[in-house]
């Protein structure tokens, strides 16, 4: 028997359908297995200080997994046991960012540093390994938990980009310089929403390829001319 630890970090409120689909998510997979499932929320503003709490109480608590879950998601009622039956370290759903222009989450890293989005398209399906992605909706076994010195989530300054690296991306270099590899399920990320002022999916990031991709064309062109 698993025991999955659903997690989330939140502020002062959750999305009602963030609340719905938690709610015949639990229930249909406490039905259809002997799993157990509890579930924990953090409110705060800082989220990598509550991501580290969530984490910290599930372990405490003897769960073998931890499935974070934010409070602006939508994701369908068989979720844990598809990304259960992986048996990976991480899984997670490419989810797509909540803002215009909007796109993906999940990036690999070239080796010249440069960083290259991972597109779930129409046609995207199966596992995909990445160099990070959101953690939005992530899986992850008490084994990297256990593996990973503390701190598991910082938000450091990048000086080359005077910016911030989210607590997704360094938790995701952290177990990767582990040699822990990160994997995405194209087939759920295609079932995920990420409430913004309206519902982002991926059907906005293929119209946002396609004008990247004829804007491209276009500048080559000129360029040509």
């Amino acid at each position: 028997m698993k025991y999955i630890a659903v997690c989330t970090p939140a502020r002062d409120m959750v999305h009602t359908m963030y609340s719905y689909d938690l709610v015949n998510m639990v229930a249909y997979h406490t039905i259809n297995t002997e799993d157990a499932v509890s579930l924990k929320i953090s409110q705060g503003t800082l989220i990598a200080n509550q991501r580290a709490e969530l984490s910290l109480d599930a372990m405490q608590e003897g769960c073998t997994h931890i499935l974070f879950i934010d409070s602006d998601m939508r994701f369908p009622q068989d979720m844990i046991g598809r990304l259960i039956k992986h048996d990976l370290d991480i899984v997670a759903t490419n989810c797509a960012r909540r803002r215009m222009p909007t796109g993906p989450t999940a990036q690999l890293y070239k080796e010249n540093g440069e960083r290259e989005l991972v597109w779930t398209m129409p046609e995207s399906t199966g596992l995909q390994e990445v160099g990070s992605v959101g953690m939005g909706v992530m899986l992850i076994k008490r084994e990297v938990f256990e593996a990973l010195a503390e701190p598991w989530f910082e938000t450091p300054w990048r000086h080359d980009k005077r910016g911030y690296i989210g607590e997704d991306v360094y938790f995701c270099q952290k177990a990767a310089a582990a040699g822990f590899k990160i994997w995405i399920d194209h087939d759920v990320s295609k079932e995920i929403g990420h409430i913004g002022t309206f519902e982002f999916k991926h059907d906005h990031t293929w119209v946002m390829r396609d004008l990247e991709k004829a804007q491209k064309a276009e500048d080559g062109a000129h360029n040509l001319c």
